[in-house]
Order: C-alpha cells, then sequence, then structure tokens
C-alpha cells in the first residue's frame, strides 16, 4: 500500500504594476495511492499563524495535520507517505525562509525521507486543483487561479507499519509558504496573503471520518475560510465536518498592524526630507528679513 501526501512549493509569477500580485501554488494532500483497507478515523488540521513571521511582512504559517489511521483488515499493512512537490528549478523539496523542514511522526517516532518519482495518478490529482483568494474581511471569493502543471511532481517518501486491526497517529508538521499574494508590496496598499490545502484527493482512502480544521491567529488579523470557519474566541477559529467537505481549503489572511508598519516606514523615510526643506525655508525667509 502507497499513500501520497503532497505540498507544492511557491513559483513566481509575472506581476503587473503595483502594489504586486503574485500567484503561487497549493500544498498538502495525504491520500491512498493505490487500493488499501487502511482509513481515516478522523483528521486534525491546524494552520498555525501566531509567530508564523520571521520578518513582519510574510507569513509562513505552521501546518500541522494530525491523521488517525485504521486498518480493519486482518493483515500488517506496510504503508509509504509521499511528500510531493514540483521541482521548477531542481533545487530539492521546497523549504519556507527561516525554519527547518518537514516532520513526519508515525506514534511519535520520526521517518527518515527519501526521494522519488510522483505517481501519475496522483500528478491528475493535484493539477486539478484551484486556489480561491477571499476577501478577509467579507470572506467573499474574488479571485480563482488553476493550479500550475508545467513543472515535474517528485516526491519525498516515508514508510512505516499498521498493524492488522492496529490503529495509529500520522502527524506531519512544515511551514506553508502561501499560495499567493495581492497587494503585496511592502510599501503599498494592504497586503491579502493566500493559502490553499487540498482535500479532495483524500476521498481515495477506504473510509474518511471526521475532520476538524482549526486557525489560531495573533490578535489584529483578519482571516476568511472556504468552507467556513467559526470564532471560538482567543484568536481560534475552528470548523468539524462529518466527512470530507465539498471543495478545497482556502485561507486567505491581512496581516495585523501593516498599515501602522507603513506608516511608522515612510515617516523614517521621510522625516531627513522634511528636516532638509525646514532648513531651506528658513534660510530663506532669513534672506528675506534682510
Amino acid at each position: 500500500m502507497t499513500l501520497v501526501l503532497a505540498q507544492l512549493p511557491a513559483r513566481p509569477a509575472a506581476a503587473n504594476g503595483l502594489p504586486v500580485r503574485i500567484t503561487r501554488e497549493p500544498a498538502s494532500i495525504l491520500v491512498p495511492h493505490e487500493a488499501t483497507p487502511v482509513g481515516v478515523a478522523g483528521e486534525v488540521l491546524t494552520f498555525d499563524f501566531r509567530d508564523a513571521s520571521p520578518n513582519g511582512f510574510v507569513w509562513y504559517p505552521e501546518v500541522i495535520a494530525s491523521y488517525a489511521l485504521f486498518n480493519p483488515s486482518a493483515e500488517k499493512q506496510h504503508v509509504t507517505v509521499a511528500f510531493l512537490y514540483l521541482d521548477t528549478w531542481g533545487d530539492g523539496p521546497p523549504l519556507a525562509d527561516g525554519f527547518e523542514g518537514m516532520r513526519v511522526t508515525w506514534q511519535g517516532e520520526p521517518l527518515p525521507l527519501s526521494t522519488a518519482l510522483a505517481r501519475r495518478e496522483v500528478r491528475g490529482d493535484v493539477w486539478s486543483g484551484e486556489l480561491h483568494w477571499l476577501d478577509p474581511v467579507t470572506g467573499e471569493r474574488y479571485a480563482v487561479h488553476p493550479v500550475h502543471q508545467g513543472a515535474i511532481v517528485r516526491a519525498a517518501v516515508a514508510s512505516f507499519d499498521v498493524d492488522a486491526g492496529g490503529e495509529g497517529v500520522l502527524e506531519v508538521r512544515y511551514r506553508q509558504e502561501d499560495s499567493g499574494c495581492d497587494q503585496c508590496n511592502r510599501w503599498i496598499g494592504h497586503p491579502i496573503w493566500h493559502y490553499t490545502y487540498l482535500l479532495q484527493p483524500a476521498r481515495h482512502w477506504a473510509f474518511f471520518g471526521s475532520l476538524t480544521i482549526r486557525a489560531l491567529v495573533p490578535p489584529g488579523m483578519v482571516l476568511a475560510a472556504e468552507p467556513p470557519l467559526q470564532p471560538q474566541g482567543g484568536g481560534v477559529w475552528e470548523a468539524t465536518f462529518d466527512g470530507l467537505p465539498e471543495g478545497d481549503l482556502h485561507l486567505s489572511i491581512r496581516p495585523p498592524g501593516h498599515a501602522a508598519q507603513v506608516a511608522a516606514a515612510w515617516g523614517a523615510l521621510l522625516a531627513p526630507a522634511a528636516l532638509v526643506v525646514a532648513w531651506v525655508l528658513r534660510r530663506r525667509l532669513r534672506r528675506l528679513a534682510v
């Protein structure tokens, strides 16, 4: 039995004018790649935006996907999971700048990773996805982008065993790069960062139980989600589904304090110019007074 875990890295895109708009790629699916009796009893998917910005501008949320797997068969199943990535530049799996790489554990024990080519069936599942851009204030979808199909999809794989009638927890942790940004010039506009997590390929499991989606945001951050998440207080947004919801998961955020940061930066830039202007005006006034 082979399972496939997919994350697709960011890719450069043309941006016209200012503020800048960039379209990238989605991330993160865990699906069975071949027929298997093993299924997902439940999944908890968390996007943690707290402490997710290395510079106060870009945001790399920590994604924690925790899968409770169950093997109802009378035989032990050998499982292989694969972290997929678009090998656009030939430099291996992507890493969010300033953060460590992906970690995969089975029953709390880390799994070593190796590389392999992604299977054709998986590539089709990945490329059929879409990127939905939401207005963080209204929650309305305002743009849809297709997934890029030009790069080779490769995989970083790991393996473990599930006992007959056994169960266990497979956990994946990584920092997700944005799937796109709008008005993402540091000095102009009010940036919106977008993140897409592909859910629908998980229908290939023998069964899929409940799914809890959770977003943790810092004070002042504005969040929109599709499907919608409900505020729980304390910066927690959450929703639980009896199975896979329709469509994939799309999150859009407006970072906290951006307007104040921009104003402070412009103030720092303009302050020297203001001093020069004041000095010139004083000299002219003195000359007029003579």
